[in-house]
């Protein structure tokens, strides 16, 4: 029997992108809420191919603001 820290860490993440923050910052579209969801569509996704053989699962907020010439890159670990 494996002990679950021996297990990897299954990740998911919500990207969101904007060209400029007239609208709010990327970040701003995940609340709670979304990301709730988001883990929830995770997990179920992950029992219909029989993938739960994972010690730890997060969600992870990504953000990329601009354009592809200048644009700022945010990752967030675990919001949900």
């Amino acid at each position: 029997h494996r002990d679950l820290h021996s297990f990897p860490t299954r990740r998911s993440s919500d990207l969101k992108t904007r060209t400029d923050s007239g609208f709010g910052h990327p970040l701003e579209a995940i609340g709670k809420d979304k990301a709730r969801r988001t883990r929830e569509l995770a997990i179920l996704w992950c029992r219909q191919r029989e993938t739960l053989d994972f010690g730890h699962f997060r969600i992870d907020a990504v953000s990329i603001l601009g354009t592809p010439e200048q644009f700022t890159f945010e990752h967030l670990k675990g919001v949900a």
